[in-house]
């Protein structure tokens, strides 16, 4: 099976859209506060919060499933191995913003904690 370059580069692109994706719904449970971890928080509790992260991503998957619209966004379907990449991404971001909160809960008055102006 010979794939194009063209296609290859189209599969690229999908596959950064993808880690935007979910790097950015990393980025959003572990900054949604800035002492508390999320498992104080009760994520499940927010609806608007599952529903936006539902809705980035069956959204993602509108726009690169959808024939029609993939090609003229410049993207290509993926298939789901494409998707794993992002994961660790995705966990170093909450892992790091939860290590960040621990520390400015035990310190206070020292560096991460004192930058915070709310």
């Amino acid at each position: 099976m010979i794939i194009s370059r063209r296609n290859l580069d189209l599969a690229a692109q999908s596959a950064y859209f993808l880690g935007i994706v979910i790097t950015q719904i990393g980025n959003l449970l572990g900054n949604k506060t800035a002492r508390q971890t999320i498992f104080e928080k009760k994520f499940f509790k927010n609806i608007f919060m599952i529903f936006s992260v539902v809705f980035a991503i069956l959204l993602a998957c509108f726009l690169l499933y959808v024939p029609n619209l993939n090609r003229a966004l410049n993207l290509a379907p993926n298939r789901f191995l494409w998707w794993l990449p992002s994961i660790p991404f995705f966990l170093y971001l909450v892992v790091f913003n939860e290590v960040r909160k621990y520390f400015i809960r035990k310190y206070p008055d020292r560096f991460p904690a004192d930058q915070l102006t709310f």
